[in-house]
């Protein structure tokens, strides 16, 4: 058996879009979360907060990573962007907000979690197949 990076992932639920849908949907709520002014935002505790990012975007990428033929790298690439670009946007546009180290450290962690898992699941899966 050869080893691939990005081995196919496992069947999606619900058709051939499940993956796809799934994961923009989970990118729709994460943006949406991160963008709304500071005044709608509740208020967490720091390692709930930290805990709540990475949860997010461990979600989100790790979808992607199940997305019909989706490169494992170009998700982590798109995915570490994001976790910096989140938190930029959040200090210069977002009224009210401040981007903050340890949200996008928290994000990264994340996007390394998401696609960890996506990594796991599709060599899980072409290891069955």
């Amino acid at each position: 058996m050869s080893r691939h990076l990005s081995p196919s992932p496992p069947e999606p639920p619900r058709g051939p879009w499940g993956w796809t849908v799934s994961a923009l949907a989970a990118t729709v709520v994460v943006t949406v979360a991160l963008g709304v002014p500071g005044e709608w935002v509740p208020r967490f505790t720091p390692s709930a907060e930290f805990a709540a990012h990475a949860s997010a975007f461990a979600v989100a990428c790790g979808l992607w990573g199940l997305a019909g033929r989706t490169r494992l790298g170009v998700v982590l690439a798109v995915g570490v962007a994001a976790a910096i670009g989140t938190e930029w946007l959040q200090e210069v546009v977002v009224p009210l907000r401040t981007g903050s180290a340890s949200d996008a450290l928290a994000n990264g962690l994340g996007v390394a979690v998401g696609v960890g898992v996506a990594f796991a699941l599709r060599r899980r899966h072409a290891a069955t197949s």
